[in-house]
This record gives C-alpha cells, structure tokens and sequence, in this order.
C-alpha cells in the first residue's frame, strides 16, 4: 500500500510516520508504504510540518493506492484547505455626534476597534475617509500616531491586546446640507476571523441652518441726557431649523452706560434651552441654582418646541427641584412668572411651589382657571381660582404677593385676580424648590413649561405685562473688557421673535451712532441682514420745544409716522435720529420743516395749524429731483405754546 501525500509550497516538512510501514520524502512529494493493510483495518499517517512566518491559505493532497487491484477508486484521494495565521477578530463601529447637526456645527465623527479575540493583534492600521463635502478640523486617536492623507487620516496603532480597544475622533466642518458619508477600515498584520465587521460606512445627515435677522429696532431717536431711554431689538428667526447659542453685542458709545434689566433682578430664571435627555436644568440668574432631577426615568423632557426657544415637556410621572435654602424662600414679596402649554386645565395640578400644605406658596390650575395658593408665617391660607385657561395654548401666567397688600393673579399680562393679604410674610419652610408637581408630591402636570422666573419683589402690572410679551427673555450683561452690552439666548424656534431691550443712560451731548449685532454658535445662511446701526441725539431736556407725532402719504405708496422732537434753536430730530430744521409763519399760522439733504427725500413739508387741537396738516414734497409728493399730518405730543 502506497500513500502519496503532496504539502503546500510554503510548508517545511518537519516529520512523517505511518503505522506498521516507512515514510520518505522527495521535495515536497511525501511517500508512505506499508507491506499489507489487512480486510477491515486502518492505518493512520502523521505528517509534522512548520508553517511560514506569514499569514498564507494552504492546500494539502493524498492518494492511496494498492499493488493488487481495486473494485472502486473513486474514494482513494482527498484533499484540504486551511489557513495558517496567527489569526485575530477586529470589529470596527463608527457614530457621529452631535445626533442632529447643522450646517456651521462641527461634526465628529468617533471610529472604535475592539479586538474581540483571545490573540493579540499586532500592526493595527486605520483608515478614515472624511466626507468629500466637508473640511478637516481636528483629529485625536488613544494610541498611536495619525496622519492626514489627503482624503482622510490614517493611523498606525501598533498592537492590540484581546478584549482592549482604541479610538479615533476625527471632527470636520460640513460644507453643505445632506447626507455626509464617513467611512472607516481596520487591518492588522494577522488574519481576520470576520472579515466584514473591519470596514464601516457612516451616514450623517446634517440639516440646513437657522437665519437670524435683525430685522426692526424701536429707538426712540431723541434722548435726556443723564435719563434712562429704551434701544429694543428685535430678532427674528427666519427657519428652517432652530438657532443654537445666539449672542447679540451691542457696542455702545463710551459715554453711555448700561442699565441691568429686569431679569437682571431676578432670584430664578430657567430658559429651559436645555438639550435633549438633559437632567440639570440651568438657572441664568446670578444666583446659579440649578434643577435637576433625581433621575432620568422622572425628568421632564427637554428640546421641545416652546414658547421661546425650546421647553420642558411634562407628563405627570416627572419633576425637578432645586435650592432648599433661604434664598427661595421670599419673606414679604414674591413674583412668580412662567408660560404654560397645558394639556388639559381641569384637573388640581401644580406648575411650581416651594413648602408643604399649611406653609410656602405653589402655583397650579384647576377647574381650568389659575389656582394660587400662599400661607403667611402664622399658617394663613390666601389663595384665588380665577380667569380661563384654554389646553394646548401657549399662555404667559404670574402670581404677586406684597404683605400688607395683594395677592393677584395674572393670565397673559392681564390681571384676574386680586386678594387682600395680612401683615405676616409667606412662611419660610426647609423644603426644595420644585417643578412639575406640589413639593409635597402630587397633583403632577401634564402639558409644557417655558421661561420660568422667580422674584423676590412684587413686580408692578405693568412689569408683569413686560414679562407677558417676551421682553426680557434674553439675558443681557455689561462686558467691562469690551465695552459692549452682550445678550444671550440659547435657542430660537423658525418664525419666533424675541425683543431684546437695553435700558441705557446717556452722558454727553451730542449726536452718537452704535451698532447691535446678532450671532450663532453655527452657520447662518445670510449674514447681511444680521445687524442693524441706529443714531440717536443726546440733547438738554430744557432745549426740548414740541414733541410731534408725524404721518404722511405720499403718491408712490410710502409713508408712515415719525415721531419728531422740535428743539428751541431751530433744529429737529425724528426717532431715526435724523435731522432737519423748522420754523413757523404767523401769517398765516404754518410750520414748515425740512430735512437735511440725502434723508427721506430731502423731503420739504408745509403744514397749517388746524384749530381746535392743534394740529398740522399740509403738503410733503421731495426735493431730490423725484417729483413725488404726498400729504402730511402732525399731532402735538406736548402743548403748544
């Protein structure tokens, strides 16, 4: 019986037996014979070889054959493939953050490699091929060294002992919307057990970015000196997507100061911008008290579209607290002002209150009206059910305690609600702060919060209405390093517009220009329309003769009103701070005002004084070479002489 068995080139024969016979070897033909091989019996050949230094696949064939003759052949040969390594398993995983990206946010993207074997993997490489649209900004790996390569980086790990792992962050900026596609390789010197898992295509979908706009200012164009005015701005967001981080600077003249806002006085005042899956809940105020919850699984949800910005979502099994101390505990004033989106009003639920029944203060609704409840320090119950709240509405309430005065209630700036009080203050209790239930558990909300603010002082009515139309839902500071007064918000929903207001005292004559610009911690898609530059004429208010109110329509469409400050020597100013000079004729009884040239036209306006009243009316005429005209009337803002 002769057994022929042929090795794989790359196989260094290193031993052959065969039971009962003799093996020899010719290159790589190994040759086994033995005398007899009984009826019924077996044989068995062992052949020791020494694999190469290298990763290789290996085929092995046999044949047996016999001196005397064989009724069936075909079962004489075989044949066998392996694969010689020192072999290993890499799986490879690739994610992108953040989840939702938008055009101007850098995305990175996170290439992780586990070596899931029980062998070592030595001379780990790694490739990442960065979307083509997209320009590299940073990369860091946990061990190694990295390169750029032109279309991506590459990284030469070393090895990999089993079960460790190593990353990779590579962070670029999207050059325009859509689908980014990042794809990322593994190799080692070793073979790979799983091939497929080594190599991985990521999709990131990057949305389209907010455009913020600047788009209307009310200044009021003449200013006292030493008397505080009022410069608003108002931003909008023009979509499609929510605006993120926005700072709006507005850069003052030196001799103009700041003046802190109401929101500036608040003790608690929580945006509630915070980002999805949050659990600390940021309070803007000086103060820095923060809520949180005690876990997720009882947190509000955050991200959600709100009143301004983004919002709290509430769904009866979740709340927040925050400070047990003093400091929320108000004595004898207490504003508390918030917006509600409530499912339903109808139920005994509770937005916020701080104490339990029979001390502190808690804020709710019922019987689909406001429901306040206040106990005084001797345990005196002041509470009111008043006004209407409809579901699913975004409505602006408030509640006001002054000892010795009132406790009211407010619903969208309007009052509805008013209770006479005691001379005891609210009772100061030892309990948290808390959001989305009673602090003594129970009565949970369901429906969204927004903008909540707390004050250690009965705010007036009409400050209460100023909360109510949004105008102090930025957070403006005086930057001392830059002279500038620096505005922040953290979101801005499409179609929503916030006022920003700067409260400002001026202390110099004269005519001053400064600037207000809107940015975001992204890509805006138009810049030209992010910011606006106002004038405005600081003057003795002992100079101040007439304040007039002017209309006008002219014969090509325009018009509209200015409000005109008419000064003793002669000169006039409107609230564009544009100037002009006037004058008035006896004879008959008519004022005429002309703008300087390279304003509204050069326009010219002739008006006759109308009794009683008085007011103006007369012709307007542009002086420009236009040859448009129109008619203008005038109301006097103050007496005139």
């Amino acid at each position: 019986v002769i057994i022929t068995d042929t090795l794989a080139a790359p196989l260094t024969l290193l031993s052959a037996t065969v039971d009962g016979g003799v093996c020899g070897n010719a290159g790589i033909i190994i040759t086994c014979t033995l005398p007899t091989l009984p009826a019924n019996s077996a044989a068995h050949v062992l052949i020791d070889v020494q694999p190469p230094a290298h990763p290789a696949q290996v085929h092995n064939e046999v044949v047996v054959f016999a001196a005397n003759p064989e009724a069936y052949l075909w079962d004489n040969a075989g044949s066998l493939d392996n694969a010689i390594c020192p072999c290993t398993d890499l799986s490879l995983n690739v994610t992108d953050a953040p989840a939702t990206p938008y055009l101007g946010d850098i995305l990175t993207f996170t290439v992780s490699v586990v070596n899931t074997s029980t062998e070592i993997a030595t001379n780990v490489y790694v490739t990442n091929t960065i979307p083509a649209v997209s320009t590299l900004i940073t990369y860091t790996t946990s061990q190694g060294a990295c390169s750029y390569v032109g279309t991506g980086v590459a990284c030469f790990w070393g090895a990999l002992l089993p079960g460790s792992s190593a990353q990779l962050d590579v962070a670029v900026l999207p050059g325009q919307t859509g689908q980014m596609l990042n794809t990322a390789a593994v190799d080692s010197y070793e073979i790979d057990y799983t091939p497929p898992d080594n190599a991985l295509t990521n999709a990131a979908r990057v949305r389209p970015a907010a455009d913020l706009v600047v788009h209307e200012r009310a200044n009021p164009g003449l200013a006292v000196q030493g008397s505080p005015f009022t410069y608003t701005v108002l931003l909008s967001n023009e979509g499609p997507n929510n605006s993120r981080f926005i700072t709006m600077t507005t850069l003052l003249p030196p001799t103009f100061s700041f003046a802190p806002a109401l929101n500036a006085e608040a003790r608690l005042n929580l945006h509630l911008d915070d980002p999805s899956g949050a659990m600390t809940f940021r309070d803007s105020s000086s103060y820095g008290d923060d809520l949180t919850c005690v876990t997720q699984a009882s947190c509000p949800y955050a991200g959600n579209e709100g009143r301004y910005g983004t919002a709290l979502n509430f769904y009866g099994d979740d709340y927040m607290v925050g400070p047990t101390g003093e400091g929320l505990n108000p004595g004898a004033e207490l504003t508390l002002s918030l917006w509600v989106k409530t499912s339903s009003a109808s139920a005994d639920r509770k937005f916020l209150g701080k104490g339990q029944q029979g001390y502190g203060y808690v804020l709710g609704h019922y019987q689909n009206k406001l429901y306040g409840q206040v106990w005084d320090s001797v345990g005196t119950l002041y509470s009111f059910q008043a006004g209407n709240l409809p579901a699913n509405t975004w409505l602006h309430v408030a509640l006001t305690w002054k000892t010795g005065g009132d406790l009211v209630g407010y619903i969208n700036g309007n009052e509805v609600a008013r209770v006479p009080v005691g001379n005891y203050p609210i009772a100061s209790t030892p309990f948290a702060f808390t959001v989305g239930r009673a602090p003594w558990s129970g009565n949970t909300f369901v429906g969204g919060m927004d903008e909540i603010m707390l004050f250690r002082r009965a705010l007036s009515g009409n400050e209460i209405e100023a909360l109510a139309d949004g105008v102090y839902v930025s957070d403006c500071r005086d930057d001392d390093q830059s002279g500038s007064v620096v505005c922040h918000l953290n979101a801005l929903a499409p179609g929503q517009i916030v006022a920003s207001n700067l409260h400002i005292i001026p202390g110099q004559l004269g005519l001053f220009t400064y600037t207000t610009g809107a940015t975001q911690r992204t890509y805006d898609r138009d810049l030209t329309d992010n910011a606006t530059t106002v004038r405005t004429l600081v003057a003795d208010e002992a100079d101040i003769d007439l304040i007039m109110d002017l209309t006008y329509h002219m014969i090509d469409g325009s018009g509209g009103t200015n409000r005109v400050w008419l000064l003793l020597d002669g000169t006039f100013v409107d609230n564009d701070a544009e100037t002009g000079t006037w004058e008035t004729q006896p004879d008959p009884g008519r004022m005429i005002l002309q703008y300087a040239p390279g304003y509204k036209c050069d326009a010219f306006s002739t008006g006759t004084f109308i009794l009683p009243g008085p007011y103006l009316q007369g012709v307007r005429t542009c002086q420009d070479g236009s040859g448009i005209f129109g008619l203008w009337h005038g109301d006097f803002i103050t007496a005139f002489q």
